[in-house]
């Protein structure tokens, strides 16, 4: 008995680590790894941390699809927004170092800024309240080009030609590339240094983060080549600005223990920088954000995580680290179909199984109205819910909702659609996704005039409208050619023979579509609003461009 148990404890010992009361299988997350990312294809790497040891590190599928060169634990990635914590700590650390304060505000640096900089701290460039464009967005909108040898210097000439700020700063927190960027000219300023040189002599070294740093060439040892999916097939897509800060760290996964066991322990930066590096910040108001110090401090799974994603076309990056379970997780990828977030739910889930069984057990428990009730059965072509509604606040958020067969919302700005299941007569949700509803309400001429949407405890409300249907003569009005001089830009409105308004910027041509508000427009998948103006005699003489990281950009008509 005791001979034939030997093996086995063996084998398991061999193939399974413990987390936590947890069995890694490496074999298993291996699998997870391989379904996602086939061998012929671009893939990714991932890394856990568990009590301060790489407990797993492993890579799917190719860093190169030329040389078939594969993706390993050593293979190194682009870290897209993951890199802007490192930025921050580099401002944190100068603080303890006495050479600036982060209430300092932005014109002590930079003197020709606008007049907006006297009001904007380096705080609030850290948890993106600044309220300054995106310079990102505002390169792309001028020309539509995703890719450009964007330099230091065109990123700072777009933002100070900026005249207003998006919102005051300090009111609302607001994703921007712009701080970040801004972050690392001002540790220049103070230090004489260049970011990627303080970081790598006062974070990596020390660290022993050895294959880690920021790069404005790209030209990186052992580099997996980024992919975009276009035309049916991978085209490689590699990052070509040379701006840092926000963005452009490469890295490794065999350095990530070192990274997470200074998140826990604070050797190298000490307690106050790490206080404030997780700490996040408030708005204006005393209203709490999960922003800190380039991560974000919110929960999964009921339990404290401190985490942050990043993007580029081509790479894809998510780290999370949860303090209670000292556990950390780090996905790199070089596909850009891929979704770091949903990598890391998935293995997370595959580590901890019982968490799922809780849940659903939690759910089982709840009272019979509030679970999904898959009997409620309802006569979907005769209820008086379809339509398009328009979400309050804004002119371009509009749900369209079909009743043929099943209740179909259809997304209009970025066309997603899919079906929602009923709860009860009035209220529906999206299946799987018990935390989104739908509800109906106020009735009248057998047609409802509210949709409230309800999602993670958040209150949405749309209001019905009637769309109407534009003739050519009233179409062409919005044609002919708009100009912005603040990121000196050329827009055309074309009306085609289908009766379709489309906007040519530069090279490309793409359709725009009516939100079903007069003068409102929008072009699906971009962020990109349009509202035309119209001046004393109804004449249109301008159109204001609004998008998810840019506000008001008007473009006066030639």
């Amino acid at each position: 008995m005791k001979n034939s148990s030997a093996p086995l404890i063996i084998t398991l010992l061999f193939f399974a680590n413990i987390v936590n009361g947890q069995f890694i299988h490496k074999k298993k997350i291996d699998s997870i790894l391989a379904n996602i990312s086939k061998s012929n294809m671009p893939g990714l790497a991932v890394g856990i941390v568990q009590k301060e040891k790489l407990v797993y590190a492993n890579g799917a599928g190719l860093a190169d699809l030329t040389t078939k060169r594969k993706n390993t634990s050593e293979t190194r990635f682009n870290m897209c927004s993951v890199s802007k914590q490192f930025t921050a700590a580099c401002i944190y650390l100068l603080e303890e170092q006495g050479k600036l304060k982060t209430s300092d505000h932005l014109s002590t640096y930079f003197k020709d800024l606008p007049a907006y900089a006297d009001t904007i701290t380096i705080a609030q460039l850290i948890h993106h309240q600044s309220g300054i464009k995106d310079f990102t967005t505002l390169l792309w909108l001028k020309d539509m080009e995703e890719n450009g040898k964007t330099t230091d210097q065109q990123a700072y000439a777009a933002l100070s030609r900026q005249p207003s700020l998006n919102f005051p700063a300090g009111d609302q927190e607001s994703y921007t590339n712009s701080g970040y960027f801004l972050l690392s000219k001002i540790v220049t300023i103070v230090t004489g240094q260049d970011l990627s040189q303080f970081a790598n002599t006062h974070l990596f070294k020390p660290l022993k983060m050895t294959n880690t740093g920021f790069s404005r060439t790209h030209q990186v040892q052992n580099k997996a080549n980024g992919y975009i999916f276009d035309n049916n097939q991978y085209v490689k897509y590699n990052p070509q600005t040379s701006i840092i800060g926000h963005s452009n760290v490469y890295s490794q996964i065999t350095d990530w223990d070192k990274w997470f066991n200074e998140m826990k322990n604070h050797k190298v930066l000490g307690n106050k920088v790490w206080e404030k590096i997780l700490t996040p910040a408030v708005n204006n108001d005393g209203k709490p954000i999960n922003y800190a110090g380039g991560v974000r401090i919110t929960t999964y799974q009921n339990q404290k995580l401190i985490s942050h994603g990043g993007d580029l076309p081509g790479y894809h990056s998510y780290m999370a680290y949860f303090p209670k379970k000292d556990l950390g997780i780090i996905i790199m990828s070089n596909n850009g179909t891929f979704s770091g977030y949903n990598i890391f739910t998935s293995i997370y889930n595959d580590l901890y199984p019982d968490t799922k069984s809780t849940l659903a057990k939690q759910e089982s428990e709840k009272p019979i109205e509030e679970q999904a009730v898959s009997e409620f059965k309802l006569n979907i072509s005769t209820l008086p819910y379809a339509g398009s509604y328009l979400v309050e606040g804004s002119q371009n958020m509009v749900f369209d909702i079909s009743s043929k067969d099943s209740l179909t919302v259809l997304q209009k700005w970025n066309q997603q659609g899919y079906p929602i299941l009923p709860l009860n007569d009035s209220l529906f949700y999206i299946k799987g996704q018990k935390d989104i509803t739908f509800e109906f309400s106020h009735i009248q001429d057998n047609r409802s005039q509210k949709m409230l949407i309800t999602q993670e405890g958040k209150l949405t409300l749309a209001k019905r409208i009637d769309p109407e249907k534009e003739d050519i003569n009233t179409l062409s009005q919005y044609c002919g050619n708009f100009y912005n001089r603040e990121i000196d830009a050329h827009y055309t409105i074309l009306l085609t023979n289908k009766g379709e308004l489309n906007l040519k910027i530069m090279g490309s041509t793409q359709q725009i579509s009516a939100s079903g508000n007069k003068d409102y427009y929008y072009l699906p998948d971009t962020g990109m609003e349009f509202n035309f103006r119209r001046n004393k005699s109804h004449q249109i003489d301008g159109l204001i461009l609004n998008h998810t990281r840019v506000a008001n950009l008007l473009f006066l008509k030639e």
